[in-house]
C-alpha cells in the first residue's frame, strides 16, 4: 500500500502540473498562507482550478498507472489491494481536503473501478460506509454547484453500473471481529450521520432517481441522434467537458 501512495503522489503532481490554476491574489499573500502540503481551504478558494477529466485521463495513461492491477494470482489478493485503495481514495475525497485533490482522488477512483471491469470478469465493488458516502455526495453537491459536471457523470456511472456496495465498514471482517465492529458503530461513526437503515434507503431512492431520469433522457435522445447510445454521449462529455 506505501507503493502505491507513493505511486498516487507521483500522478497528483503530474495531474496538478498539467492542470492550469489562475490566481486571484498576489502571489506573495498566497505563498504566506500556504504553510504545509494541503493548502487551507481559504487559500483554495482563491485558485481556479482548470480541471477535467481529459487532463486526468492523459496522466494516467502517460505514468501507464493501470499497471498496479496486473499481476495478482488470485482474487483474493486483488480484493484485498482494491479495497485498501478504495478506502484510501474515499479518504481523499473528505472536505478538509482541497478540491483539486477531492476531484482527483474521485477520477482514480471511477478510472480504476473501470479498468478492473475490463481486466477481470466480477470486479470488485466500491465499499461505501456512511461516512464515505456523506463525503463523496458534498463532493457531488459542490461539483453541481460548479457545473463541474464530468463528477457528476462520472458518479452517476458507477450508480448505475451498481459499482457501489453499501457496507458497515470499508472493509470486510470475519466473525472474529464482531466485537470490533459493534465497538466501530458506538465510537467512530458521527451522531449527526443518519441511521442504517435511513441511510440505505435514502443510497437506493438516489439510484432510481438517476434511473428514471436516464431513462427520460434516453427518449429524448432516441427521436434527435437516431437512437444513438446514450453512452457514447457521456463518452464525448467525458472526453471534452472541462471546469
Amino acid at each position: 500500500m506505501n507503493g502505491f501512495k507513493l505511486d498516487y503522489e507521483k500522478l497528483l503532481r503530474l495531474f496538478r502540473e498539467t492542470s492550469s490554476v489562475q490566481c486571484q491574489l498576489p502571489s506573495s499573500q498566497i505563498a504566506s498562507s500556504s504553510t504545509n502540503s494541503r493548502l487551507s481551504e481559504t487559500n483554495e478558494q482563491c485558485q481556479t482550478y482548470e480541471i477535467s477529466f481529459s487532463i486526468f485521463i492523459n496522466c494516467f495513461r502517460e505514468l501507464k498507472f493501470s499497471s498496479i492491477l496486473c499481476g495478482h494470482r488470485n482474487m483474493n489478493s486483488l480484493r484485498e489491494l482494491s479495497e485498501k485503495i478504495n478506502e484510501y481514495l474515499l479518504s481523499r475525497t473528505a472536505p478538509f481536503e482541497p478540491i483539486v485533490v477531492r476531484i482527483f482522488s474521485f477520477y482514480l477512483l471511477y478510472t480504476l473501478w473501470f479498468v478492473q471491469t475490463k481486466c477481470y470478469e466480477l470486479p470488485i465493488k466500491i465499499r461505501l460506509d456512511k461516512v464515505s458516502y456523506k463525503n463523496l455526495k458534498n463532493l457531488i453537491q459542490y461539483s453541481t454547484q460548479q457545473q463541474q459536471f464530468d463528477v457528476v457523470l462520472a458518479y452517476r456511472k458507477l450508480l448505475l453500473a451498481d459499482a457501489y456496495a453499501f457496507c458497515h465498514s470499508s472493509q470486510q471482517y470475519g466473525p472474529y471481529y464482531k466485537d470490533f465492529l459493534t465497538q466501530l458503530s458506538n465510537t467512530t461513526i458521527p451522531v449527526e450521520i443518519d441511521s442504517e437503515s435511513t441511510f440505505l434507503e435514502n443510497f437506493k431512492k438516489d439510484k432510481l432517481k438517476y434511473i428514471n431520469e436516464l431513462n427520460q433522457i434516453t427518449e429524448q435522445t432516441e427521436k434527435q441522434f437516431d437512437c444513438e447510445s446514450l453512452l457514447n454521449l457521456m463518452k464525448d462529455f467525458e472526453e471534452n467537458s472541462s471546469l
